[in-house]
């Protein structure tokens, strides 16, 4: 992957029905590229061999044979973890192993080699302004020397592979789904939003205020009801013309923006990318909520502090300058953007486990108990 934003935080705050449209950008402006592309890996296992004639890492034993048929599984899995050619790879271990002769092992030792460097490589896209602190692949002899002296090769073998368990579940879902590659979205940037206001915030915060005001309430929050959401089909409508006491039922949905402005809740940009929950990364006019020790405060979006500066680091310069027209939208990337949103409740403490509050309630009842008896039971 190029870029990629990782939100490891309180995420989603519920189910979210409507999904804002997918509205093809006015502009395309293609990013540029500030850091410099990351040295290609050093994959060759022949000097390691030279230095050790005679060795043998995956052929020495049954053990060391058993470790090499579990990589061969973990390769045909591997392109999930950005590595293609992971099946081809798993192919010539079987083959070597079927072989059994010197030359194999160094065919099993080039598939592991490529198969931890795709696991370890460095996040493409980060500028870590000294260029000596710019991380490097682990070469190949640095592998296989960690490699030979592992007390067990297949506990090495597992343990390269091993993820987050909340990582593997994706992983498993993304693979059964027949995904084989990192989760890319196409992101565009977007000046002047409108909020565009999900069902279930019509039904439960909009409507019945409506009901109880009047619909010149709509009028002082700047809303305005239309015929559907998505460029041309955004057509206002009567909002007298709308039964918003079936609307508050939920029987009957209705389509607000909110308009441009100091007070959208949009705030002055917002980055949109697909999902299934309408949410976005966006500005918001209430600066304040960050001071917060708790800002688990959204409706369901990301509330993003200094939005001027993600839009920078995204492009790779300043952004474009926006005109005074409302949804200015620019697409940041023509292969689009990878970005990762995690609900995180627990982290390790030296020995203890740190929890976080379980606010939207996904972990379960009693799963703190269990994560602390699980990881007793793993020192024993």
């Amino acid at each position: 992957m190029r870029w990629g934003v990782l939100l490891a935080a309180a995420a989603f705050a519920g189910p979210v029905q409507a999904q804002d449209a997918d509205v093809a950008p006015a502009k395309i402006v293609a990013p540029v590229q500030t850091v410099a592309p990351l040295a290609p890996a050093d994959s060759d296992v022949a000097p390691f061999y030279a230095a050790h004639p005679g060795t043998l890492v995956w052929l020495r034993d049954a053990s060391s044979r058993a470790a090499a048929t579990k990589l061969a599984a973990h390769l045909k899995d591997a392109p999930i973890d950005g590595l293609a050619e992971g099946p081809a790879l798993a192919a010539s271990v079987e083959s070597a192993l079927a072989a059994g002769t010197p030359d194999g092992d160094q065919i099993v030792s080039t598939a592991w080699v490529r198969y931890v460097q795709a696991l370890k490589r460095p996040v493409e896209g980060v500028s870590f302004g000294d260029p000596t602190l710019q991380l490097k692949p682990p070469s190949a002899t640095a592998i296989l020397t960690d490699t030979l002296a592992a007390p067990s090769l297949e506990a090495q073998v597992d343990a390269v592979g091993k993820v987050n368990p909340f990582y593997a579940t994706l992983r498993k879902q993304a693979i059964a789904s027949g995904q084989q590659d990192d989760p890319h979205v196409r992101a565009t940037l977007t000046f002047n939003p409108y909020w565009h206001i999900p069902q279930d915030v019509a039904k439960r915060k909009v409507a019945p205020i409506v009901i109880k005001r009047g619909v010149s309430y709509l009028k002082a929050a700047r809303y305005q009801t239309v015929a559907a959401f998505g460029g041309d089909k955004e057509e206002p409508i009567d909002p007298t013309s709308v039964d918003w006491k079936a609307v508050a039922k939920g029987d009957v949905e209705v389509h607000i923006r909110q308009l441009t402005g100091p007070h959208n809740m949009m705030g002055k940009m917002k980055f949109g990318f697909v999902n299934d929950y309408g949410i976005f990364l966006h500005d918001t006019p209430h600066k304040d909520l960050f001071d917060k020790a708790k800002r688990n405060l959204s409706l369901g979006c990301v509330r993003v502090e200094h939005p001027q500066e993600l839009a920078q680091w995204l492009f790779g310069k300043e952004p474009p300058v926006p005109g005074d027209d409302a949804e200015q939208n620019v697409r940041i990337g023509e292969g689009g953007v990878p970005i990762y949103i995690s609900y995180l409740t627990a982290r390790p403490d030296g020995e203890k486990i740190a929890f976080a509050d379980d606010v939207y309630k996904l972990d379960g009842a009693g799963a703190d108990t269990k994560a602390i008896a699980t990881a007793s039971a793993g020192k024993k």
